[in-house]
């Protein structure tokens, strides 16, 4: 199976997505997990990279969901700094 995976642009007023490092994968049928650490900017120029897990549903070589989980006590706390 083919995983097609397009470039986030998750830049907005709150925040800026400035890189990500892929870890592991996990395939298993249509689904697919992801264990990446995402590089962010914070309003103030703070830096920060986050562990996230994302899980991705797959129908041919299309992603037709994505959910994204991560720590939220921990990017509160880097967005407070």
């Amino acid at each position: 199976m083919r995983i097609r995976y397009p470039r986030e642009n998750c830049r907005d007023k709150f925040i800026q997505y400035q890189g990500k490092k892929n870890g592991k994968f996990i395939v298993e049928g249509g689904k697919a997990c992801v264990i990446a650490a995402y590089d962010l900017r914070s309003p103030k120029g703070n830096t920060s990279t986050k562990d996230v897990v994302e899980v991705l549903s797959v129908k041919g070589d299309k992603i037709v969901s994505s959910s994204i989980y991560f720590d939220t006590e921990d990017f509160k706390a880097f967005m407070t700094q």
